[in-house]
């Protein structure tokens, strides 16, 4: 980053700052089994809040107004509530059959595979899929129809008994389920 857009660290080769992920979106691209996302951030300052250091799952929104050197003062959320409160979305147990296209440590689709919804919100849902790799970290969900694809956080998995199958419970983080 320039100098003139610097707050601190000048004379430094590289700029190092931390920022709170405020939107992600999906690029397309013509490049086969290949994502891109663009990501908005809000620049925080140039250490990590304490209670980061404590616990790296802490989620964070801004304070609606900028602090001092033009820089975004954080707030905590309190664990479930605020923006990420997934128990005040209304879940609708409703079958649909879902493509994931899972995607590896570089970004890449490693596997595609149909998943078949037991229950969806506005920010989430679980499937029910089968997969021949490891469970993923992130996913592209799309429709049969192709939907636009959503990204989504896997925020937890375990085998069903007496088959192969997973239930998945996936948290968009690129957009909303449009109901």
């Amino acid at each position: 980053m320039p100098g003139r857009f610097r707050l601190f660290d000048f004379g430094k080769t590289q700029y190092e700052i931390w920022g709170v992920v405020r939107s992600v979106q999906i690029i397309p691209t013509d490049i086969p089994d290949e994502i891109r996302v663009k990501v908005g951030v809000a620049f925080t300052g140039a250490r990590p809040p304490s209670s980061y250091l404590r616990d790296s799952d802490t989620l964070y929104d801004l304070k609606p107004v900028l602090r001092k050197l033009s820089l975004w003062d954080l707030r905590e959320l309190p664990r479930r509530a605020g923006h990420f409160a997934r128990f005040a979305d209304e879940r609708h147990k409703i079958a649909v059959k879902v493509i994931l296209r899972v995607i590896d440590e570089h970004g890449r689709i490693a596997e595609l595979v149909s998943a078949e919804t037991q229950d969806i919100s506005e920010s989430g849902m679980a499937v029910i899929t089968k997969l021949s790799s490891e469970c993923p970290k992130y996913v592209l969900i799309t429709t049969q129809n192709e939907r636009l694809p959503l990204l989504a956080k896997v925020r937890g998995a375990h085998a069903l008994e007496d088959t192969d199958s997973l239930r998945m419970h996936l948290e968009f983080i690129s957009g909303k389920w449009l109901i």
